[in-house]
């Protein structure tokens, strides 16, 4: 029993930091948080990072807490940027053309 109970912290370290914020992250990239939502999306990879470093120290409960803030503002950065994405695209812009049109 103490065995099985020894190895939750790894395994849930694994599924949430290398699992769900690492893929919550990079779909957040996907949609372009890096210039849409920049706060949350680097608050994410900063997270993210200091995830991995406290599992590499074998703090995993701590390390878990940090992939879920990770994943949180992954996901509120995917959020933001599809927004915009979707709200620029609503206005009839272009990617590359300035608001009101291009060159005259």
């Amino acid at each position: 029993m103490v065995l099985g109970a020894a190895g939750c912290g790894p395994v849930g370290y694994l599924q949430q930091v290398h699992g769900k914020a690492r893929e919550a992250v990079t779909e957040a990239k996907r949609a372009g948080a890096e210039a849409a939502a920049p706060y949350e999306y680097v608050s994410a990879v900063e997270y993210l990072k200091k995830a991995q470093e406290e599992g590499d120290h074998a703090e995993y409960q701590v390390a878990i807490e940090y992939g879920r803030r990770a994943e949180t503002f992954a996901e509120r950065a995917r959020k933001i940027a599809t927004t915009t994405t979707t709200e620029d695209g609503a206005k009839g812009s272009s990617p590359g053309v300035p608001p009101g049109g291009g060159p005259p």
